[in-house]
């Protein structure tokens, strides 16, 4: 009879995940607030490709729910997300780059990513604004953001 080794079973995550704790080490948002954005990164990365990682078209269909034909405005603000310039966001680039617009945030990181700020206060606020409600859980009030 032989010895049958088990490893504890490990959740399945993302490629490119990072543990919230880090996450929220180096943004303003707190743990609870990462996992919430874990579990909305989760929807819009499997919504078309099921890889982990948020694809332009993903992004695309998430904001104006069709992922057909280039968008501008879309492509523009997937590029500002897309930090490591590789072409699909990874959970530590959405974290970090949603960061800017926490309440919480630094006025130096604020300015520091002036292009994403000046798209947000003009197009970007209007499209997704994230409000977390005293459960912690992450909800969008964005009109076709439905996930």
């Amino acid at each position: 009879m032989g010895c049958v080794l088990s490893s504890p079973r490990r959740s399945r995550r993302t490629p490119g995940y990072e543990e919230p704790t880090v996450l929220a080490s180096q943004t303003s948002f707190t743990v609870n607030e990462v996992e919430a954005l874990y579990e909305l990164y989760k929807k819009l990365s499997y919504s078309i490709f099921k890889d982990g990682l948020i694809h332009k078209e993903e992004f695309r269909l998430a904001l104006f729910r069709t992922s057909k034909g280039a968008n501008l405005f879309a492509d523009r603000v997937f590029d500002l997300f897309d930090l490591k310039r590789n072409g699909v966001i990874e959970f530590g680039e959405f974290v970090r780059s949603l960061s800017i617009f926490h309440p919480k945030a630094p006025e130096s990181d604020k300015t520091a990513c002036m292009p994403l700020r000046l798209l947000s206060a003009s197009l970007f606020c209007p499209f997704v604004v994230f409000a977390l409600q005293k459960s912690t859980s992450l909800v969008c009030h964005h009109p076709y953001l439905h996930l």
